[in-house]
């Protein structure tokens, strides 16, 4: 009850309706190697929203190279810090962040869907002109929509694929029907690399490693997974994205 109470206060403003000419400043958090490619359709269309939008972008240390040439990109944030489950150390970093971040932004997502207070703290602290936002979920007696400092909501569907609904966060904005096309720059190894992959073959890419190691393949399923895929068909050919420590 006081719980709700509390996350009910700090989530409580003026809902605004969203201008998209007023939009100048916009930070997405991209996360890891997989957050940020299914996120490449959305960056593009942002791009898109009006001459003078700036987009900046957080990333996990070693992952800054997966967009630090896309033109559209104002300002890469390396996050360079160990994962932890102490909720102290969580909660000082999201706030501490928040606070870095003060009134910096016009434009905000939020991909999470908790009612935590300290979540929900570290917004308001925040305090972007505008916040885009999934439906909560309903916990501590908080309806899906009450809080209030979110100017828009999202529906997600929970069989969604991650680049449908890092589109559906554009619907207020009308970009949601931009392209969905994955697209990666390499800058000056453009050139380098051009012919990188076979053309006339079908190339798939691998990302083992998820967001914890519980959740990543391990060397025998990724080995098993990718006989399965050579074996499918004669002109598959598997690239597996990995970091020099476990090469």
């Amino acid at each position: 009850m006081v719980r709700g109470l509390a996350i009910k206060l700090v989530g409580k403003k003026r809902r605004e309706k969203i201008k998209k000419e007023k939009i100048k400043r916009v930070l997405i958090g991209g996360g890891r190697i997989g957050d940020i490619v299914v996120k490449t359709p959305m960056l593009e269309a942002l791009s898109k929203l009006n001459e003078d939008v700036k987009i900046d972008i957080t990333v996990v240390k070693g992952a800054k190279c997966l967009v630090e040439n896309i033109p559209y990109i104002n300002e890469v944030i390396e996050i360079d810090e160990r994962p932890t489950r102490n909720k102290v150390i969580k909660s000082y970093r999201a706030l501490a962040g928040a606070l870095k971040n003060r009134k910096k932004y016009d434009l905000y997502f939020d991909f999470t869907n908790n009612c935590r207070f300290i979540h929900t703290l570290s917004l308001k602290l925040m305090a972007p002109k505008y916040l885009i936002g999934r439906y909560r979920l309903e916990k501590f007696g908080i309806k899906k929509d009450e809080l209030t400092i979110f100017d828009s909501y999202i529906d997600v569907k929970d069989d969604a694929h991650a680049v449908d609904i890092n589109m559906d966060y554009l619907k207020p904005l009308k970009l949601h029907k931009e392209s969905k096309k994955y697209k990666l720059y390499l800058g000056k190894n453009e050139k380098k690399y051009e012919n990188y992959f076979e053309k006339n073959k079908m190339n798939i890419v691998l990302n083992h490693r998820a967001s914890s190691e519980p959740r990543s393949l391990t060397l025998e399923q990724l080995k098993d997974l990718s006989l399965k895929l050579i074996n499918l068909n004669k002109d598959i050919i598997v690239h597996i994205i990995s970091v020099p420590s476990e090469y």
